[in-house]
């Protein structure tokens, strides 16, 4: 498992945007909050189980997130400074593809 980009991220659980670090590596993708006001935990989502990325705009104008749409059906949404670049890694991970990160 190699690390391919680390990142700040919000994601949203029961209508509460939760602060935390966003993980890729080679195998997962991977968020670990960082506590605060809300409660701590971790997501873990293997790179075969994600069927599709696709990008949305925080309350319908900001264009900073992007969706895991999960091969059971699920959906999970992360808010992150540069959705483009977030896709893109992810979708070359999942392709094997050689993945350059800054």
């Amino acid at each position: 498992m190699t690390l391919i980009e680390e990142g700040a991220s919000y994601v949203n659980e029961h209508s509460m945007a939760c602060g935390g670090t966003l993980t890729l590596t080679t195998t997962q993708l991977m968020f670990e909050s960082t506590g605060g006001l809300t409660k701590c935990y971790s997501l873990s989502f293997p790179l075969s189980e994600i069927s599709e990325v696709t990008w949305f705009k925080t309350l319908s104008i900001i264009p900073n997130g992007f969706s895991l749409m999960l091969s059971n059906g699920d959906i999970q949404s992360f808010i992150v400074l540069d959705k483009k670049r977030w896709k893109d890694l992810i979708d070359q991970a999942k392709e094997n593809r050689p993945v350059v990160s800054l």
